[in-house]
This record gives structure tokens, sequence and C-alpha cells, in this order.
């Protein structure tokens, strides 16, 4: 949920026919089984897998599915070339409007205050920011470059803030183009980082209306963006306050400057609902977008209180019958289940007709939940799957310069970087390992206090066992909002925010490589220097990272970074 000057109610209804099988966990073998990789080419061997030897926790809740097909409407269509940016004036917010959206936020608050002070036991990688990425940087050429270096081919500025904080970047890649989204732009590039069309959110997901600031304008945050290699389409989403729903739109071909079909999902049973931070996920025949649903329309500013949390939610639909521009498309939705919070899909990069959903909770977890989805959509089924990890905490704001002193010590009194809460990053499914980051809270030995840190995790979904699970951290430096992608080879590029008392916000890269050791990452790299500070309480709340299906030896990487009191964006093409 986004802070803007656009603020509208939430609502919608539900419509329920019970129908659902719950299953054992048994194994998840048979989405590996039969793996003909999108990443891999024709001379890559074959991805082998073992006998799985793991079973559904007791504790893990059941979802309840019921058949709403009817619901889902389609909007209409929209042509991007027919549409404009739409200019505001930015605007900076310089204090804590205590507006990041958590299920216990007097719980969420006192963790936040403590944090610092907490010298969390979890594995700790330790890195160092300062490290030099002037020789590793580069502009649009190849050079030769040490073995521990990763290559920018290409790298440029992105989308700047426009009307909202956060920015929630979201970048995907298709055969020919580049898409950025943040709080309420998009952008289409070339692969060269040359500007396509720049456009408002508001009529791209909402063609109706007109998409300037008027009464007839919907309230929208928390954009998606991805491209789906198996039918070469685009989709994105984003949480429409007004209309109390998420609209999903999906492109009628690879191209992303044409026509897209507009389709809404609602959510929720009152009329007050609000659904935050839908994240979208496809599979070979199913699409799926998952809420936390929130009452009081999301709206932090009523009485100072935050609004009640009405558990978390996901829709199943037919993806043939979207990409077919179906006026009536098959669906199941999940009843709200207050046991879970923030549900994050998995980006699964092989062939599979299986959705894996996961989450970590908010803070002081230690399980990682794993819902395997399988079946054609009229006959679900759900396998929950429980994993003990490493207890996740609310990760302290970050660290950054004061206007007095530029000290590598010195305590910050200004404004920190909101880091948020602990719930799933990014999430990535290959070979039948799942790959999660996310903030945490993590002392590093030697430093004054504990600072906010990146997760790591690694599970095999086949066997169970937790492959890798550590923080990475760095002394004396805040690090944040990391986002995760896979070349064709199994490797691993990072993506994430940084911040120090002499460094203001700024974009660290790293990877971690199919040889590379567990519970580390390579040295990162600078990929872009903040040079200003950030005046909000709000960073985030996600960063992305996306696979060149045209190139699988590459990945594009965007985040946030300031050079001046408004946020900015920086997109860049990384060969691990």
């Amino acid at each position: 949920m986004k802070h803007s000057y656009l603020r509208t109610k939430s609502v919608f209804i539900l419509v329920t026919t019970v129908t659902i099988s719950f299953l054992s966990v048994g194994n998840l073998t048979v989405l590996a089984q039969g793996y003909a990789s999108v990443l891999q080419d024709s001379s890559s061997s074959q991805y082998s897998v073992n006998s799985p030897s793991f079973y559904p926790s007791k504790s893990a809740v059941d979802f309840k599915l019921h058949n709403t097909t009817g619901m889902v409407s389609h909007v209409g269509l929209v042509n991007i070339s027919n549409l404009q940016a739409h200019k505001f004036k930015p605007f900076v917010f310089t204090g804590s409007t205590a507006s990041f959206l958590t299920k216990d936020y007097a719980t969420y608050k006192a963790a936040k205050n403590a944090s610092e002070a907490l010298r969390a036991t979890t594995k700790v990688f330790q890195i160092h920011t300062q490290y030099s990425s002037n020789n590793f940087i580069l502009n649009k050429s190849r050079v030769d470059q040490p073995r521990s270096s990763s290559q920018l081919m290409i790298q440029f500025k992105g989308l700047e803030q426009n009307c909202c904080v956060p920015p929630d970047v979201q970048l995907a890649v298709g055969p020919s183009y580049v898409m950025e989204m943040v709080n309420l732009d998009g952008a289409i590039y070339t692969k060269g980082g040359s500007l396509v069309r720049e456009f408002g959110l508001e009529q791209f997901f909402n063609p109706s209306k007109t998409g300037s600031l008027s009464s007839d304008t919907d309230s929208m945050s928390d954009p998606i963006l991805l491209f789906d290699i198996q039918s070469n389409r685009w989709f994105a989403s984003i949480s429409d306050t007004t209309e109390h729903s998420i609209r999903v739109v999906v492109s009628q071909t690879a191209d992303p400057t044409g026509i897209w079909r507009v389709y809404n999902f609602p959510f929720g049973s009152q009329l007050d609902n609000c659904s935050d931070q839908p994240f979208i996920g496809i599979s070979e025949d199913k699409f799926v977008v998952a809420v936390n649903n929130w009452a009081n329309n999301c709206n932090w500013y009523s009485d100072k209180r935050p609004p009640e949390f009405r558990g978390v939610q996901f829709t199943i639909a037919n993806k043939t019958e979207m990409l077919a521009g179906s006026n009536i498309v098959e669906f199941r939705q999940s009843e709200s289940n207050m046991n879970y919070f923030s549900l994050h899909t998995v980006t699964d990069l092989s062939p599979t007709p299986a959705i894996l959903i996961t989450s970590v909770g908010d803070f002081d977890h230690n399980n990682l939940q794993v819902f395997y989805v399988n079946g054609p959509v009229s006959n679900l089924s759900i396998r929950p799957l429980s994993i003990t990890i490493q207890t996740s905490h609310v990760p302290p704001d970050g660290i950054q310069p004061t206007a007095a002193s530029s000290s590598a010590t010195q305590q910050s009194e200004g404004p920190e970087v909101g880091t948020g809460d602990s719930r799933v990053q990014s999430a990535l499914w290959y070979q039948g390992i799942l790959q999660l980051a996310f903030n945490d809270g993590c002392y590093v030995n030697n430093d004054t206090k504990s600072r906010s840190c990146i997760r790591l995790i690694q599970l095999n979904t086949n066997t169970g066992k937790i492959m890798q699970d550590f923080d990475v951290g760095a002394p004396g430096s805040s690090l944040y909002y990391p986002a995760l992608s896979l070349d064709r080879a199994g490797n691993l590029g990072i993506i994430f925010g940084y911040s120090s008392y002499s460094r203001s916000p700024g974009l660290l890269i790293s990877k971690h490589l199919s040889s590379d050791p567990p519970n580390s990452i390579e040295e990162p790299q600078i990929l872009k220097q903040g040079t200003s500070n950030e005046l909000s309480d709000r960073y985030g709340d996600y960063f992305a990272a996306s696979l060149d299906p045209s190139d699988r030896s590459a990945i594009w990487i965007a985040g946030e970074y300031h050079e001046q009191p408004i946020w900015s964006t920086y997109v860049a093409r990384m060969h691990i």
C-alpha cells in the first residue's frame, strides 16, 4: 500500500460454493519429473530427481476453496500506444505516518523499537559494502574482468517519483522489450535502454476512466509485472481500492506496446475491505493472485489506528481462458485465512502445471510455509508443507547519513529507511529448488548493534531439506529489499538496497554460483550509489529481478535509490 494524495475506499463481495480436496504432500517430485527446463538448452544435462522423504506438517492449516466462476469480469481492452504519461507534482514526506501494513501493529512497533538491541543468533555471512565497483560497472561494452565480477552490459535510469511512495519497483523482460512499473507509472524500453513509451497506470488498469486527478479516478497501488515464457505474453496486476478488487491485465501478443485485455478480480466480502500487496504467478494452465485483506479500506489516517487484518486469500484462474480473451473465466477462490500472513506466489522457471505459494509470516517466525497447488481449476488440490527455518526478526529501520556528520560510526538521528517487516520479498523455483529472499534483523560480530539484513533460503522441494538458510549483513550498514533471479545454469543473481552512516540509499548486486559453497554470496558490487537521503518512513516495498527469455545467461534487475529527496529507480542487465 502506497502513500499518496489519492485516497479512496475499498470493498467487494464473495460468492461461495465449496469444492476442495485436501491431500497429504506425498511428494513434489511430479513438478520436477518431465522437466524440459526452459532455462537449459538442448546440450544441457537433464535434471534427475530424488525420492521425496518429507510429509505435511500437522500444524499446516487447509485452505477452503469456492467455485466463484462468473465473478471475474472482463473489463475491456486497452492499447498502451494510446495512453499518456501523467505528470503530477512529486512530494516528499518528512516524518512517520505509521503506514506499513502488518498483521499485529502494536507487536510490530514494539519489535521495531527493540530490534537494534536484539542480538539475533541467525547464521550471518558478512560482506563489505565499501567494495569498489568502478572497474566492473560497464556501459554497453564488454571488457575483461576478474572472475568474481558480474558484467552489466546495459544500465540506465528508470522511472522516478511522480506521485507516490514507496515505488514498489517492478521489472519484466520479453523477447524485444523491457517493461517497468512503479506507483502509478509504467514505461517500456528497448533492450538498449531507450524509452519507447511512458504511461499512467490508472488508465492502463481501468481504461473506462480518465486516469487523471479527478473524482472518477480509482486509487491504485502495488503493481506486479511478469512475462510468461510459455505463452509469450505479459501479465500485470494492481490493487484497485476504489473498485475493491485486483485488476489484472494480459497482453494479446509478446509486444507490450499494443493491446492488453483487462480483468477485474474481486476479493473480500465486507464493504470496507481492502486487498493489499497482490502477488501474481502462473503455471502451464493456471493463473494465481494472492492478497492480504484489511478492514477500514487500508486507511491509516482514520483516528491514527491501523486497519484490522482480515486474513490472506488467493484466487486460481484458468490461464488458457484468460489468454483466449474469454469473457467468463473459470476460477476458484479461497476463504480468507487468519492463520497466515502475506502469501507470496513463486516464479516457476520451468513448464509445470503446479503453482507454489509461500509465506514466512511477518517476523518472529521459524517456519517456512509452502502450498503446492495442482490439478485442473475445477478440481484443485492444495498440499501444505511446513519447514523449520532459523527464526526471522523484524529488521531495524535502515541507517543513513546525518547532515551533521558523515562519520562511519556516528548514530543517525534523522529519518531512517523504512524496512518494513520480514514477509517474503522474492521467490522462485527451478529444478526442484525453491529460492526465497526477505528482510531480516541480524547481528554481525563486533558491530555496535543489530542491523537490517537480507535473508536467503534454499529449499529442496523433492526432499524437504533446507540447503541454505542465512542472513547477509555488513557492519555499520543496512541491507534491505532483496530480489532474485536465475540464469540458465542455475546461478543466482541478487539485487538489494543498502545504506550506512556515510552512504545514502543505493543499490548493490551480488551472485551465488551453483558451484559456490552454501550460506554465502560473492562480494557485492555497487550498482548505483545514492547521493541523497530518504526523508519519508517508506521504502521498497519490493525490488525486481527477471530472466531474459531471449538471452538466458542474463537477468535484468531494478531497484530504488536516491539522488534527490524524491526516489529514482535504476535498471541493468546482469550477466553472472
